[in-house]
């Protein structure tokens, strides 16, 4: 949750707490700060729980009023950022007036997917002129490193603080292994309509320099289209017009035990609805106002193709996050599962959710686990490549942390099957519990056939560094998959 009060007398200086002052909480949800209160507590048990020893060098838990509110994470590697189309509809410019008769001041709010952390966050440095921000249909994507040895700080899970940078394009192979991350990641999951969407730590904060005035809650899955209304309509987002078509939908949700099929009303933005048809099943970009109560969720984005029977990726993918929530002491870092683990849970998230994966969309081959249903899932995983590797009847994930830490170490290696396979299965030796990471795991790591596979790698010009940033990986990792849960699960 973004607790963060930027400071208009110095661009550099956004570190005030907002909501430590009373006058300034949000009046429509006096319940707010509580439970964020709440949450942060309980997910700094987690997260400590699995910390290795050198991280809390640069990870702190910040207080509000004395109690646990929000946390500051240090990045002293190069932080991705993916702004897609769709987000532009939650970009805002707020205007800041310092004192009266004085200059207006101006700062723009981009939600960005910061690959580093697999999470969606808040960044306050572009503005209307900002040279690939304009007229741009592809999504912004940068590469943001640090110089002089400052640090980069990602703070309260909502906003990206940067001090001494370089903003770079990454390479078209690098950008393009950014945009899958994104189409086959789940983050953060819908909960059905009967709970309460109680989570604050996944919500996009947007303050002015007196308030607060508006909290949006982002998420992304699997919608099917029932029904579009055919009346053009009006909406209010982020107090701008917004033009779209009341429709009915199925939405597979996260109760916290499983994925289930939730029927809603939604706000489908007009380019969103132009290009679908009834029973079209997609990968969607949702927000809704955490303002009103009982708001409905926009449909912002749709990305990706259309999902049919030849293309599961995104269903799969979804087993996989929801797979990766799982969490404890001797899992494993990078290995989602064996193949007949995925084909087990991909047979009960199709089979429990028959309203969404009904006929019109899925034969009665696709929904009745014919022998086909390992060879589907194996070329899925080979399309998804550098994401997901299928190897000895395992299934790996090159983790968002790990991507970003390889596009930044050499861009060429995310061509290099060999070298991401021994990678996340060198990474697979170390468990995530800090306290089975020992002498034994780091000796695992160095002496393992896979290290040995890599410091041959002649693309490799200093293995040393993979090792050396062995342990901020982890935890990386496993913040990674906290974020990720569903509230219920901390």
């Amino acid at each position: 949750m973004n607790l963060i009060k930027p400071d208009y007398k110095r661009a550099n200086n956004r570190n005030q707490d907002l909501l430590e002052q009373d006058n300034l909480l949000p009046a429509y949800d006096n319940t707010l700060v509580q439970k964020m209160l709440q949450e942060s507590q309980v997910l700094e048990n987690q997260i400590n729980r699995f910390m290795i020893d050198t991280e809390p060098k640069t990870f702190t838990i910040r207080g509000m009023k004395g109690q646990t509110s929000f946390w500051e994470i240090e990045f002293i590697q190069p932080v991705i950022q993916y702004v897609p189309s769709c987000f532009r509809f939650i970009t805002r410019k707020i205007v800041y007036s310092q004192k009266p008769g004085q200059y207006l001041s101006f700062v723009e709010y981009v939600p960005s997917y910061i690959t580093n952390l697999n999470h969606v966050s808040l960044f306050v440095n572009y503005n209307e002129l900002t040279s690939g921000f304009v007229d741009n249909t592809e999504g912004i994507l940068n590469q943001y490193e640090l110089d002089g040895g400052k640090k980069m700080v990602f703070s309260s899970l909502n906003l990206v603080i940067k001090g001494a940078y370089k903003g770079r394009v990454p390479p078209q192979n690098v950008q393009t292994a950014v945009k899958n991350s994104f189409e086959y990641c789940f983050w953060n999951l819908p909960v059905p309509l009967h709970m309460e969407e109680v989570s604050c730590i996944n919500n996009l904060i947007y303050s002015r320099s007196k308030k607060i005035f508006d909290i949006l809650m982002t998420r992304k899955t699997l919608v099917k289209i029932l029904k579009i209304q055919t009346r053009k309509e009006k909406r209010m987002l982020l107090e701008q017009e917004i033009f779209g078509y009341t429709s009915q939908v199925l939405l597979l949700t996260d109760d916290g035990h499983g994925i289930k099929t939730s029927k809603m009303t939604v706000f489908l933005v007009e380019d969103v609805a132009d290009s679908l048809s009834e029973n079209d099943i997609f990968n969607a970009v949702l927000t809704s106002t955490v303002k009103s109560r009982g708001s409905r969720f926009f449909v912002i984005g749709k990305i990706g193709d259309v999902v049919t029977p030849d293309n599961m990726h995104s269903i799969i993918s979804l087993v996989f996050w929801k797979m990766l929530q799982q969490l404890e002491d001797d899992s494993s870092p990078t290995k989602i599962g064996t193949t007949n683990q995925i084909k087990t849970q991909l047979t009960a998230v199709l089979q429990s959710n028959s309203r969404f994966f009904s006929s019109e969309n899925f034969s009665i081959d696709m929904l009745g686990w014919t022998k086909d249903i390992p060879k589907k899932i194996s070329q899925c995983i080979a399309d998804m490549s550098p994401l997901f590797f299928e190897h000895d009847e395992d299934v790996y994930q090159l983790s968002s942390v790990l991507l970003g830490y390889v596009v930044t170490l050499c861009p060429e290696l995310l061509h290099n099957r060999e070298f991401l396979l021994s990678l996340v299965t060198m990474f697979d030796t170390a468990k995530i519990n800090s306290n089975q990471y020992g002498e034994h795991a780091k000796k695992a790591l160095r002496y393992s056939e896979q290290y040995r596979y890599i410091q041959n790698n002649e693309i490799v010009k200093n293995p040393e560094v993979i090792l050396d940033a062995k342990a901020r990986l982890l935890n990386r990792m496993v913040y990674s998959r906290i974020f990720s849960q569903h509230y219920t699960n901390w």
